[in-house]
């Protein structure tokens, strides 16, 4: 992970600003066309590329596991990290729309400070927590006896993100520097947690999708789908060039470059901030559910089940060890 942190770094918060700008740009340069803009829908545009700029490497690494383990690791590293630390910068651009649209978003001066303070003691927080946490794990035999494991290290991570959100910061921050200390630490029945902790966030998503579905009605997804592949093809080229820009100096193959480029899906975070806009006062709130569950199927559909054979195609997988004679 170290070797990519610079890297992702960049992605994961330039990446950010540059995609969700040139997808507003773009938004906003269609509506033109259409003769439809007005200064008015300058911040539904805006969330719009606030709510698409932040990828979900849960989804590319699923549907890469066939490839486990043939696949160079720190391309996978770099796909994983950028996407799990540029949601705070997705979330406080979409609290940007809301706060012009008159929604539920911060305030526009306070915008700077609350990205900082985010960042800084979801960091802090997330490695003095994640560390609290091995050191009980490793000290206590009573708590990581047989099933208690999971159940113990899920309530204390759940403090700790509650924790962080009452005291400014950002909770996926704190919950993924935790979960790098504590997966580095020496912490009993690692597996036992990995497994454990991997079920946890698949119920974690599908209760997401469940509470989308309370809120959109299949005809509204069909009625945004126009716009959601648009905004599909719109998001990949955006996707290559922030790549292409981001990491011109890194120590990446032009190969390995491309598939980083390909790997841009979008999974919960889109959806949480659409329902976000859909409880807040923003007139336009209630089309975000239905265009970001039409641009996370698209993205599926067109560039998921695509992603192994680019990655053979690009001369990116190893070939697989022969078996051994029984």
């Amino acid at each position: 992970m170290k070797s990519v942190i610079r890297p992702a770094a960049r992605l994961a918060s330039l990446g950010v600003l540059l995609t969700a700008g040139l997808l507003t740009l773009i938004g906003v340069g269609a509506l033109i066309v259409q003769g439809k803009w007005q200064v008015g829908l300058l911040a539904q545009v805006l969330f719009v590329g606030a709510m698409l700029s932040s990828t979900d490497a849960s989804a590319a690494l699923s549907l890469l596991r066939p490839l486990a383990g043939r696949l160079p690791q720190r391309v996978l590293d770099l796909i994983e990290m950028e996407s799990t630390i540029n949601d705070p910068m997705a979330v406080v651009l979409a609290n940007v729309a809301l706060a012009l649209a008159g929604g539920t978003g911060l305030a526009t001066a306070d915008l700077v400070t609350d990205v900082i303070r985010q960042f800084l003691l979801g960091g802090l927080l997330g490695f003095i927590g994640g560390s609290m946490i091995s050191q009980l794990l490793m000290g206590s035999q009573s708590l990581t006896r047989g099933s208690m494991l999971p159940v113990v290290s899920l309530a204390l991570l759940l403090v700790l993100s509650g924790g962080t959100t009452l005291m400014g910061g950002s909770p996926l921050l704190a919950a993924y520097v935790a979960g790098l200390v504590l997966g580095n630490s020496r912490a009993a029945a690692q597996e036992v947690l990995e497994e454990a902790h991997s079920s946890f966030a698949k119920m974690a998503e599908l209760l997401l999708f469940l509470c989308l579905g309370l809120v959109v009605a299949p005809q509204n997804v069909v009625e945004a789908a126009g716009w959601a592949l648009l905004l599909v093809l719109a998001m990949q080229l955006v996707r290559w060039l922030m790549v292409q820009l981001l990491l011109l100096r890194a120590d990446f193959q032009s190969s390995e470059k491309r598939f980083v480029a390909w790997t841009g899906l979008r999974g919960a975070v889109p959806i949480a901030m659409a329902i976000q806009a859909w409880a807040s006062p923003a007139p336009w709130g209630k089309l975000m559910p239905p265009l970001a569950l039409a641009v996370v199927l698209f993205g599926l559909l067109l560039q998921g089940f695509a992603l192994a054979p680019i990655a053979h195609r690009l001369g990116l997988v190893l070939p697989s060890e022969e078996a051994e004679p029984t």
